[in-house]
Protein backbone atom coordinates (compact mmCIF):
# COMPACT_ATOMS: atom_id res chain seq x y z
CA UNK A 1 0.00 0.00 0.00
CA UNK A 2 0.87 3.57 -0.91
CA UNK A 3 0.55 5.18 2.31
CA UNK A 4 -0.25 3.81 6.09
CA UNK A 5 -3.78 3.11 6.30
CA UNK A 6 -6.35 4.03 9.21
CA UNK A 7 -6.98 1.29 10.06
CA UNK A 8 -5.35 -2.34 10.78
CA UNK A 9 -7.25 -5.06 10.93
CA UNK A 10 -5.28 -7.89 12.96
CA UNK A 11 -6.88 -11.06 12.98
CA UNK A 12 -5.17 -14.70 14.59
CA UNK A 13 -5.75 -17.79 13.50
CA UNK A 14 -5.08 -21.72 13.70
CA UNK A 15 -6.53 -24.01 11.16
CA UNK A 16 -9.50 -22.24 10.23
CA UNK A 17 -9.26 -21.98 6.25
CA UNK A 18 -12.36 -22.38 5.34
CA UNK A 19 -14.54 -20.22 7.95
CA UNK A 20 -10.97 -17.30 7.52
CA UNK A 21 -12.23 -17.16 3.71
CA UNK A 22 -15.71 -15.83 4.95
CA UNK A 23 -14.26 -13.54 7.66
CA UNK A 24 -12.09 -11.80 4.92
CA UNK A 25 -14.80 -11.71 2.11
CA UNK A 26 -16.62 -9.82 3.96
CA UNK A 27 -14.09 -7.54 5.30
CA UNK A 28 -13.33 -6.63 2.00
CA UNK A 29 -16.93 -5.65 0.87
CA UNK A 30 -16.83 -2.26 3.23
CA UNK A 31 -18.88 0.92 2.34
CA UNK A 32 -15.43 2.58 2.38
CA UNK A 33 -12.29 2.58 0.11
CA UNK A 34 -9.36 -0.66 0.60
CA UNK A 35 -6.87 1.99 1.10
CA UNK A 36 -8.03 3.30 4.36
CA UNK A 37 -7.80 0.16 6.02
CA UNK A 38 -5.12 -3.02 6.01
CA UNK A 39 -6.10 -6.69 6.68
CA UNK A 40 -3.04 -8.76 8.47
CA UNK A 41 -3.39 -11.93 9.11
CA UNK A 42 -1.46 -13.88 12.23
CA UNK A 43 -1.05 -17.57 11.10
CA UNK A 44 -0.58 -19.04 14.08
CA UNK A 45 1.43 -22.47 13.25
CA UNK A 46 -1.70 -23.65 11.15
CA UNK A 47 -1.19 -27.02 9.43
CA UNK A 48 -4.16 -26.95 7.02
CA UNK A 49 -4.71 -25.25 4.09
CA UNK A 50 -4.50 -21.60 5.90
CA UNK A 51 -0.82 -20.74 4.62
CA UNK A 52 -2.19 -21.53 0.82
CA UNK A 53 -5.23 -19.03 1.05
CA UNK A 54 -3.63 -16.51 2.74
CA UNK A 55 -1.23 -16.83 -0.51
CA UNK A 56 -3.84 -16.85 -2.53
CA UNK A 57 -5.71 -14.01 -1.18
CA UNK A 58 -2.37 -11.43 -0.59
CA UNK A 59 -2.17 -11.85 -4.50
CA UNK A 60 -5.39 -11.14 -5.28
CA UNK A 61 -6.43 -8.19 -2.27
CA UNK A 62 -3.65 -5.34 -2.42
CA UNK A 63 -4.51 -4.62 1.32
CA UNK A 64 -4.31 -8.06 2.98
CA UNK A 65 -1.28 -8.45 4.12
CA UNK A 66 -0.24 -12.30 6.49
CA UNK A 67 2.68 -13.19 9.18
CA UNK A 68 3.74 -16.67 9.51
CA UNK A 69 4.23 -18.02 13.55
CA UNK A 70 5.84 -21.37 13.73
CA UNK A 71 4.66 -20.93 17.59
CA UNK A 72 1.04 -21.42 18.70
CA UNK A 73 -0.67 -19.62 20.55
CA UNK A 74 -3.65 -16.98 20.78
CA UNK A 75 -0.50 -14.10 22.19
CA UNK A 76 1.92 -15.05 19.89
CA UNK A 77 -0.41 -14.64 17.42
CA UNK A 78 -1.60 -11.49 18.49
CA UNK A 79 1.80 -10.46 19.20
CA UNK A 80 2.75 -10.60 15.56
CA UNK A 81 -0.09 -9.18 13.96
CA UNK A 82 0.70 -5.80 16.54
CA UNK A 83 4.11 -6.16 15.37
CA UNK A 84 3.11 -6.12 11.12
CA UNK A 85 0.20 -3.88 11.79
CA UNK A 86 0.75 0.24 10.38
CA UNK A 87 -2.66 1.64 10.52
CA UNK A 88 -3.07 4.52 13.07
CA UNK A 89 -5.59 2.79 14.85
CA UNK A 90 -5.61 -1.46 15.83
CA UNK A 91 -8.43 -3.71 15.61
CA UNK A 92 -8.29 -6.58 16.77
CA UNK A 93 -10.80 -9.52 15.81
CA UNK A 94 -11.36 -13.10 15.81
CA UNK A 95 -11.16 -15.36 13.00
CA UNK A 96 -14.72 -16.53 13.48
CA UNK A 97 -15.53 -12.85 13.59
CA UNK A 98 -18.06 -12.04 10.78
CA UNK A 99 -18.62 -8.41 10.03
CA UNK A 100 -21.15 -6.17 8.47
CA UNK A 101 -20.70 -3.96 5.42
CA UNK A 102 -20.41 -0.75 7.33
CA UNK A 103 -17.88 -1.89 9.94
CA UNK A 104 -15.09 0.00 8.92
CA UNK A 105 -17.42 3.24 8.61
CA UNK A 106 -18.52 2.79 12.20
CA UNK A 107 -15.11 2.16 13.47
CA UNK A 108 -14.10 5.69 11.06
CA UNK A 109 -16.99 8.06 12.71
CA UNK A 110 -16.31 6.50 16.54
CA UNK A 111 -12.74 7.54 16.27
CA UNK A 112 -13.62 10.76 15.12
CA UNK A 113 -15.81 10.98 18.21
CA UNK A 114 -13.96 9.30 20.83
CA UNK A 115 -10.46 10.35 19.83
CA UNK A 116 -7.88 9.14 22.06
CA UNK A 117 -10.10 6.32 23.51
CA UNK A 118 -9.99 2.46 23.03
CA UNK A 119 -13.54 1.50 21.34
CA UNK A 120 -15.12 -1.60 22.49
CA UNK A 121 -17.42 -2.95 19.77
CA UNK A 122 -20.34 -5.72 20.22
CA UNK A 123 -20.68 -9.05 19.80
CA UNK A 124 -23.27 -10.88 18.99
CA UNK A 125 -23.76 -14.69 19.67
CA UNK A 126 -25.71 -16.50 16.69
CA UNK A 127 -27.93 -18.72 19.38
CA UNK A 128 -30.64 -16.78 20.43
CA UNK A 129 -33.13 -19.55 18.87
CA UNK A 130 -31.27 -22.48 19.60
CA UNK A 131 -32.42 -25.62 20.71
CA UNK A 132 -30.04 -26.97 21.52
CA UNK A 133 -29.12 -27.60 25.37
CA UNK A 134 -25.80 -25.86 25.76
CA UNK A 135 -26.44 -22.86 23.76
CA UNK A 136 -29.26 -22.68 25.80
CA UNK A 137 -27.48 -22.81 29.50
CA UNK A 138 -24.87 -20.18 27.86
CA UNK A 139 -27.26 -17.77 26.75
CA UNK A 140 -29.12 -18.36 30.29
CA UNK A 141 -26.28 -17.92 32.21
CA UNK A 142 -24.59 -15.26 30.28
CA UNK A 143 -21.80 -16.86 30.22
CA UNK A 144 -20.45 -14.77 27.13
CA UNK A 145 -19.44 -11.23 27.06
CA UNK A 146 -21.22 -8.81 29.47
CA UNK A 147 -22.27 -5.30 28.15
CA UNK A 148 -24.74 -4.02 31.01
CA UNK A 149 -21.66 -1.04 31.99
CA UNK A 150 -22.95 1.38 34.27
CA UNK A 151 -21.23 4.04 32.53
CA UNK A 152 -20.57 2.72 28.54
CA UNK A 153 -17.94 6.18 28.03
CA UNK A 154 -15.90 4.61 30.89
CA UNK A 155 -16.25 0.85 30.64
CA UNK A 156 -13.92 -1.38 33.03
CA UNK A 157 -10.54 -2.80 31.88
CA UNK A 158 -11.61 -5.97 32.95
CA UNK A 159 -14.19 -5.83 29.56
CA UNK A 160 -11.21 -5.93 27.47
CA UNK A 161 -12.64 -8.22 24.70
CA UNK A 162 -10.37 -8.74 21.59
CA UNK A 163 -13.03 -10.07 19.39
CA UNK A 164 -13.70 -6.68 18.55
CA UNK A 165 -11.92 -3.83 19.99
CA UNK A 166 -10.04 -0.73 18.65
CA UNK A 167 -7.09 0.46 20.13
CA UNK A 168 -4.89 3.78 18.96
CA UNK A 169 -1.46 2.99 17.85
CA UNK A 170 0.09 5.51 19.64
CA UNK A 171 -1.44 3.99 22.60
CA UNK A 172 0.11 0.24 22.12
CA UNK A 173 3.48 1.54 21.80
CA UNK A 174 5.82 -1.54 22.96
CA UNK A 175 3.13 -3.21 24.69
CA UNK A 176 2.27 -6.68 24.38
CA UNK A 177 0.15 -9.52 25.41
CA UNK A 178 2.02 -11.94 27.99
CA UNK A 179 2.54 -15.04 25.86
CA UNK A 180 3.33 -17.09 29.26
CA UNK A 181 -0.83 -17.35 28.83
CA UNK A 182 -1.30 -21.10 27.28
CA UNK A 183 -4.01 -20.88 24.46
CA UNK A 184 -6.93 -18.40 24.80
CA UNK A 185 -7.96 -17.17 27.95
CA UNK A 186 -7.50 -13.98 30.10
CA UNK A 187 -4.38 -12.70 28.17
CA UNK A 188 -6.70 -10.20 26.48
CA UNK A 189 -7.45 -9.01 29.91
CA UNK A 190 -4.28 -8.96 30.88
CA UNK A 191 -3.40 -6.70 27.98
CA UNK A 192 -6.63 -4.54 28.94
CA UNK A 193 -5.47 -3.70 32.28
CA UNK A 194 -1.87 -3.09 31.39
CA UNK A 195 -3.20 -0.86 28.33
CA UNK A 196 -5.57 1.64 30.09
CA UNK A 197 -3.71 1.40 33.52
CA UNK A 198 -2.32 5.25 32.75
CA UNK A 199 -6.04 6.70 32.60
CA UNK A 200 -6.70 5.98 29.32
CA UNK A 201 -10.81 5.20 29.01
CA UNK A 202 -12.63 2.30 27.11
CA UNK A 203 -15.90 3.54 25.58
CA UNK A 204 -18.65 0.99 24.55
CA UNK A 205 -19.64 1.39 20.98
CA UNK A 206 -22.75 -0.75 20.35
CA UNK A 207 -23.37 0.11 16.64
CA UNK A 208 -20.46 -1.59 15.75
CA UNK A 209 -21.87 -4.73 15.70
CA UNK A 210 -19.91 -8.43 15.03
CA UNK A 211 -21.40 -11.42 15.02
CA UNK A 212 -19.21 -14.61 16.16
CA UNK A 213 -19.62 -17.61 14.14
CA UNK A 214 -18.95 -19.92 17.06
CA UNK A 215 -20.90 -23.02 18.31
CA UNK A 216 -19.66 -24.00 21.56
CA UNK A 217 -20.71 -27.83 22.08
CA UNK A 218 -20.27 -29.23 26.09
CA UNK A 219 -17.45 -31.51 26.00
CA UNK A 220 -15.00 -28.88 24.56
CA UNK A 221 -16.25 -26.24 26.49
CA UNK A 222 -15.65 -28.14 29.24
CA UNK A 223 -12.29 -28.42 28.12
CA UNK A 224 -12.14 -25.26 27.45
CA UNK A 225 -12.77 -24.26 31.11
CA UNK A 226 -10.31 -26.25 32.69
CA UNK A 227 -7.25 -24.24 30.50
CA UNK A 228 -9.29 -20.87 31.61
CA UNK A 229 -8.50 -22.10 35.16
CA UNK A 230 -4.93 -22.87 34.54
CA UNK A 231 -4.63 -19.35 32.94
CA UNK A 232 -6.56 -18.00 35.41
CA UNK A 233 -3.80 -19.54 38.31
CA UNK A 234 -1.07 -17.45 36.42
CA UNK A 235 -2.90 -14.58 36.19
CA UNK A 236 -3.42 -14.34 39.77
CA UNK A 237 0.24 -15.46 40.28
CA UNK A 238 1.44 -12.34 38.41
CA UNK A 239 -0.39 -10.03 40.82
CA UNK A 240 -2.54 -11.31 43.72
CA UNK A 241 -4.53 -7.93 43.41
CA UNK A 242 -5.98 -9.67 40.32
CA UNK A 243 -7.83 -12.26 42.09
CA UNK A 244 -10.51 -9.25 42.97
CA UNK A 245 -11.72 -9.78 39.63
CA UNK A 246 -13.34 -13.01 40.06
CA UNK A 247 -15.82 -14.87 42.29
CA UNK A 248 -14.09 -18.21 43.80
CA UNK A 249 -16.02 -20.18 46.08
CA UNK A 250 -13.83 -21.25 49.12
CA UNK A 251 -12.53 -25.08 49.65
CA UNK A 252 -15.26 -26.53 51.14
CA UNK A 253 -18.02 -25.32 48.32
CA UNK A 254 -15.33 -26.25 45.57
CA UNK A 255 -15.06 -29.78 47.33
CA UNK A 256 -18.90 -30.05 47.65
CA UNK A 257 -19.57 -29.37 43.76
CA UNK A 258 -17.14 -32.33 43.03
CA UNK A 259 -19.12 -34.58 45.11
CA UNK A 260 -22.51 -33.25 43.59
CA UNK A 261 -20.94 -33.76 39.80
CA UNK A 262 -19.59 -36.94 40.07
CA UNK A 263 -23.13 -38.32 41.38
CA UNK A 264 -25.18 -36.52 39.19
CA UNK A 265 -23.12 -36.90 36.01
CA UNK A 266 -25.07 -40.29 34.89
CA UNK A 267 -28.28 -38.47 35.69
CA UNK A 268 -27.49 -34.99 34.02
CA UNK A 269 -26.46 -36.89 30.83
CA UNK A 270 -30.06 -38.69 30.23
CA UNK A 271 -31.46 -35.33 30.85
CA UNK A 272 -29.29 -33.96 28.56
CA UNK A 273 -30.15 -36.43 25.46
CA UNK A 274 -33.92 -36.03 26.22
CA UNK A 275 -33.86 -32.31 26.62
CA UNK A 276 -32.06 -32.45 23.06
CA UNK A 277 -34.78 -34.47 22.06
CA UNK A 278 -37.73 -32.33 23.07
CA UNK A 279 -36.37 -29.19 20.85
CA UNK A 280 -37.42 -26.62 22.75
CA UNK A 281 -36.09 -23.06 22.96
CA UNK A 282 -35.86 -20.70 26.38
CA UNK A 283 -34.53 -21.54 29.59
CA UNK A 284 -33.44 -25.20 30.69
CA UNK A 285 -35.18 -26.94 33.85
CA UNK A 286 -33.82 -25.77 36.90
CA UNK A 287 -31.92 -29.12 37.99
CA UNK A 288 -29.95 -29.14 34.08
CA UNK A 289 -29.07 -26.05 34.63
CA UNK A 290 -27.54 -25.91 38.00
CA UNK A 291 -25.41 -29.36 37.07
CA UNK A 292 -23.84 -27.77 34.36
CA UNK A 293 -22.81 -24.17 36.30
CA UNK A 294 -21.75 -26.32 38.82
CA UNK A 295 -19.58 -29.11 36.43
CA UNK A 296 -18.08 -25.54 34.54
CA UNK A 297 -16.96 -24.64 37.91
CA UNK A 298 -15.10 -27.98 38.73
CA UNK A 299 -13.65 -27.74 35.74
CA UNK A 300 -12.51 -24.21 36.37
CA UNK A 301 -11.41 -25.16 39.57
CA UNK A 302 -9.49 -28.33 38.45
CA UNK A 303 -7.81 -25.89 35.95
CA UNK A 304 -6.66 -23.71 38.74
CA UNK A 305 -6.00 -26.59 40.93
CA UNK A 306 -3.72 -28.19 37.91
CA UNK A 307 -2.04 -24.86 37.63
CA UNK A 308 -0.67 -24.63 41.00
CA UNK A 309 0.72 -28.23 40.85
CA UNK A 310 2.60 -27.40 37.85
CA UNK A 311 3.83 -24.01 39.53
CA UNK A 312 5.18 -25.61 42.81
CA UNK A 313 6.74 -28.45 40.67
CA UNK A 314 8.96 -25.99 38.32
CA UNK A 315 10.15 -24.45 42.33
CA UNK A 316 11.15 -27.76 43.12
CA UNK A 317 13.24 -28.36 40.05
Amino acid sequence: MAHAPQFSIVIPTHNRAELLQRVIALLIKQSVTASEYEIVVADSASSDTTPEVLKRLASELPNLRSVRLEQPGAAIARNGGLAAATGQMVVLIDDDILVRPDFIETLRNAAGKHAGCVLLGLIEAPWEDSTDPFLRYLLQAQDVNCYAFPDPCNVPAAHFYTACIAIPRDLIKELRFDENFGGAGLEDMDFGLRLLSGGTRMVYIPELKVLHEYYPEYPGYRKRKFRLGHSLGYFVSKDPKNAAYFYVEPNWTRRWYRLYVALLAPLARRLLLRENERKRKGPLPGALYTFIQRDLRVQLYDGMRDYARQNIQRKSD
